[in-house]
């Protein structure tokens, strides 16, 4: 679900080759290495479109990837809660975290230099 909400990238739109008849995509925009993620998505099943659709809401939360931030965040609401889902440089994430949360206890810890 990360891969498919937190990306700029996008397909292009579904076209039908004249030659052969069958469905294909039209050139794909954004980051060459988000594009990849997004296909590895749709490939396997998930239709990211409809992921961004449902769950992204319009107004919400959304903080795109900038050279001086190393990350990009986007709120999903799914399943009555929100959520921020943030992907960048690990140095930068880590940096602005004061808490750890695990999962298999769900113990919410201070995190430590």
């Amino acid at each position: 679900m990360s891969m498919c909400c937190n990306s700029s990238a996008t397909l292009g739109e579904w076209t039908i080759n004249e030659e052969t008849g069958e469905k294909e995509r039209g050139k794909a925009g954004g980051n060459k290495t988000e594009v990849a993620l997004i296909q590895f998505c749709e490939r396997a099943g998930a239709d990211y479109e409809k992921y961004r659709e449902d769950w992204v809401p319009e107004n919400g939360i959304r903080y795109p990837f900038t050279s001086s931030r190393k990350r990009m965040t986007t709120q999903v609401n799914y399943q009555d809660k929100k959520y921020l889902f943030v992907k960048g440089a690990s140095e930068y994430i880590l940096g602005s975290c004061i808490k750890c949360h695990y999962w298999d206890t769900d113990e919410i810890v201070d995190m430590t230099p």
